[in-house]
């Protein structure tokens, strides 16, 4: 589950703080394993990349225990459905948090595969994909399985959120009601495995975000990391459920740990790599837009911040109108994107007759922002609005679809350097 990959990244926070005999006790337990396709660090100019995985494992639970939670179907082998990559800039000033849907289109060997599909090839296989798709080198690897999660969250006493919204979904076990609540373990599970909502695996991510602040609120708050008994059995909970590269000791965690304190804050930015959803023979597929995929990546490689994407609920008020340029088909990738990004598109309409050589997009007076939260999803570029453009009621952003944008049917493909 994802969320097992959130509390992993979490788990490097805590470490942060790990002193004396802590630090023992975290350093014996972690297990750790070989990866060689793990990218080499040539050089201090060099952002660090940690890719955080979760593991859809039972080991470790009792059969009472397999029994109350709601965890879907067992599979032979390893699988998993969480990806997260943490990126912490060259200088150390700036860090990111990037997502990758589970359903992610990506190229295994010579066949196209989900990226959840990779984990039956165990954690070297999955760095393999995913340094090929993106064209990012992965430094190290940390991988936390579900009873990891239930025991961090036993030892911190659950977690409080609040939402806006009633979540029930019998796949998963979620039954929570518009507004606050304590979570125990067991509600926590569900509320982040549910993708019953209309936006499926997107809403479930943009949950799981929520709950990575809170969870670190809740451990701020509960004075967790000063209480010493508190911390060794969260501590003990982490690293005896934790697999890492055998590159990455508790030392290297702990200092990775501190660029990543502004989590609480709402100070790192946590996004997605932007996709939308298709069908490719029989299965569903997230696929990668190609364009903002590509920009994305690029800043990884490079160190550079990530662009801001706005919070969930700004992008649901921003009205996104788009001119397809005759470019139909593309226009509706761009469509998609965007719905799936949650973004309010309005309309899709043919707009000029001269489109763009690349995409481009306009902003409404005032809304510069929201069409920057646009442009940063599409790999695209804010430009002056020209003086006869006018913005129809409910849209402050124009996309105008350029050559640059991929036609219908383009799959997720491979990223170079």
């Amino acid at each position: 589950m994802r969320i097992v990959a959130v509390v992993a990244a979490v788990a490097m926070v805590a470490v942060a703080v790990i002193g004396g005999s802590l630090y023992r006790v975290a350093d014996h337990n972690v297990e750790r394993v070989q990866l060689p396709a793990l990218a080499d660090k040539t050089s201090a100019a060099e952002p660090i990349n940690v890719l955080v995985v979760g593991s859809d494992s039972r080991d470790g639970l009792t059969p009472e225990e397999r029994h109350r939670y709601v965890l879907g179907p067992a599979y032979a082998g390893q699988r998993g459905d969480s990806v997260i990559l943490v990126s912490i800039s060259p200088d150390r000033a700036d860090a990111a948090v990037v997502s990758f849907p589970r359903d992610l289109l990506v190229v295994d060997g010579e066949r196209e595969s989900k990226l959840t599909e990779t984990f039956a090839g165990g954690p070297d296989h999955v760095v393999e994909v995913l340094q090929r798709a993106t064209g990012v080198p992965i430094h190290h690897y940390v991988e936390m399985s579900i009873p990891g999660f239930l025991g961090v969250l036993g030892a911190i006493g659950g977690v409080e959120l609040c939402i806006d919204y009633e979540l029930r979904d019998v796949k998963s076990g979620a039954d929570l009601q518009q507004g606050c609540h304590e979570l125990t373990p067991a509600q926590a599970l569900a509320f982040v495995r549910s993708r019953s909502t209309p936006l499926g695996d997107f809403d479930r991510i943009e949950r799981q975000q929520v709950f990575m602040r809170a969870l670190l609120d809740r451990l701020v708050a509960t004075r967790t990391l000063v209480d010493v008994p508190r911390l060794f059995t969260v501590v003990d909970h982490i690293s005896s459920n934790i697999t890492t590269d055998s590159d990455l000791g508790v030392g290297q965690m702990r200092s990775l740990a501190n660029e990543l304190r502004g989590l609480a804050e709402g100070q790192v930015p946590m996004v997605v790599v932007p996709a939308y959803t298709d069908q490719l023979g029989a299965k569903d597929y997230a696929v990668a837009y190609q364009p903002g995929a590509r920009a994305l990546y690029r800043s990884l490689r490079l160190g550079w911040p990530i662009p801001p994407r706005g919070a969930p609920q700004e992008r649901r008020a921003t009205g996104v109108g788009i001119w397809s340029g005759g470019r139909d088909a593309a226009a509706e990738l761009v469509r998609r994107t965007l719905f799936w990004s949650a973004f309010a598109v309005q309309q899709v309409v043919p707009g000029p007759a001269a489109p763009p050589s690349s995409t481009v997009v306009y902003a409404s007076p005032s809304h510069e922002l929201r069409a920057a939260w646009v442009a940063a999803t599409l790999g695209a570029t804010v430009v002056p609005t020209p003086g006869d453009v006018r913005f129809p009621d409910g849209v402050q952003v124009i996309v105008a679809v350029g050559a640059d944008a991929p036609p219908a049917g383009a799959g997720g493909g491979e990223e170079r350097p």
